[in-house]
């Protein structure tokens, strides 16, 4: 252990921490950086690395340690047995659940406090059975005080506090239809933490079929998280919108409803197909509206909108050899007489056949299903792709 038993046992980290400025002193970042510590010892481990100027509030005093809190709170780790974790956002389901610097419940790792049941807080990532989050900005860590100064000037403080806070995603509202709307507004970000560290990752990664379909579970709190990250990303620049990744979700969120056998992740990862039907439409109505300004503006640039709307309609992305598809069954034979059924969800249709006469889809007709086949494409409709239907699942009626 890094610090003694004796020691620990005389302050614990779980004491009452000032809230929201109560009992707190306002404070700033000196001109060098500072480095955070979970305890009051520098050979614990570091939490955040603070920028100069940088507001923080100050709770506690332990010479020559200061307790402090900072705009947004901290990244910490908590086991994810005691988190229920829903498009992005976490809500603790614990009565006094641990948050700490580390994936770990090794003795040195100190936590910076607990949080209570019921709250709810924006999760990072996902490792293992642990899940980073962003704590609440009551949760405090430890800094030299020395790399502080006083801060007099509170409008300005205040201000800057504002100002500090990392971005983090907004829950869902509901729009008058029941339905869920992606085009929240985001929080701006702006500078004061310094990254420990950044790299440059594949967003997708570990979010193919067959891993997904290893364990559900964790591929759907996986990918609820890319969701609710892309959508942060296009709702502030439309330019940010990536096919790729898009399909890679949708398809991650079918392998998790053909594969789950829980109630409740089967719902979920409705919903987020239900959001990511969402977001395609979001960026289509944007890209509208892009081009009728353009039209203003200009031939060249009203053109370049309407290349994009075109773009829309072939860019969906089928890497895959066995495909799924999740949607209703209709019986469309004016729209493609050669092939009657369609699997429609999102305003986008499939046409789907049973080319070994397996699955009566006027059966189906109406219902949820989940479909899993390749694609073909017949020579007597060309430029038409039809799935070919290897396995149905109808999906329980909501």
């Amino acid at each position: 252990m890094l610090l003694p038993l004796l020691l620990v046992s005389a302050f614990s980290p779980f004491g009452l921490l000032a809230q929201e400025g109560e009992g707190a002193s306002c404070a700033r970042v000196k001109g060098d950086d500072a480095t955070v510590h979970c305890y009051f010892d520098s050979r614990t481990h570091i939490v955040a690395e603070l920028s100069a100027g940088t507001p923080v509030r100050v709770v506690e005093t332990k010479e020559p340690w200061s307790r402090i809190q900072i705009p947004g709170g901290y990244p910490v780790w908590v086991h994810g047995q005691f988190l229920q974790v829903e498009e992005g956002w976490g809500t603790v389901t614990a009565s006094r659940l641990r948050a700490r610097p580390l994936p770990s419940t090794d003795a040195g790792v100190y936590p910076l406090g607990l949080l209570e049941k019921g709250v709810a807080v924006p999760v990072i990532s996902v490792q293992g059975d642990w899940v980073q989050i962003q704590s609440p900005e009551s949760l405090g860590a430890w800094v030299l005080s020395n790399s502080l100064e006083a801060e007099t000037r509170k409008e300005m403080w205040a201000k800057d506090w504002n100002s500090a806070k990392p971005p983090v995603p907004l829950r869902p509202s509901s729009t008058s239809d029941g339905t869920e709307s992606v085009a929240e507004e985001m929080v701006a970000p702006t500078p004061g933490l310094l990254p420990i560290a950044e790299a440059v990752v594949d967003p997708l990664k570990g979010l193919d079929p067959v891993t997904v379909a290893a364990n559900p579970a964790v591929g759907l709190v996986k990918v609820e998280i890319l969701l609710a990250r892309h959508s942060e990303n296009v709702t502030r620049d439309i330019e940010a919108y990536s096919a790729v990744t898009v399909a890679g979700i949708e398809a991650a969120l079918s392998t998790v409803i053909w594969h789950s056998k829980g109630e409740d992740e089967l719902e979920r990862a409705r919903r987020g197909l239900a959001r990511v039907d969402a977001l395609r439409q979001f960026r289509a109505a944007a890209l509208a509206a892009v081009g009728r300004r353009a039209e203003l503006e200009g031939e060249a640039k009203a053109a370049e909108a309407s290349a994009k709307l075109r773009l829309i309609s072939t860019e969906d992305v089928f890497p895959l050899e066995t495909y799924t598809w999740v949607g209703w069954v209709e019986y469309r034979p004016r729209l493609f007489p050669d092939y009657p059924y369609a699997v429609i969800r999102g305003g986008r249709k499939h046409p789907v056949q049973s080319p070994d006469g397996r699955f009566r889809l006027k059966d189906f007709v109406g219902r949820e299903v989940a479909v899993r086949g390749a694609w073909t494409r017949p020579a007597a409709a060309p430029g038409l792709r039809v799935l070919e239907i290897s396995e149905l699942r109808v999906l329980p009626r909501r």
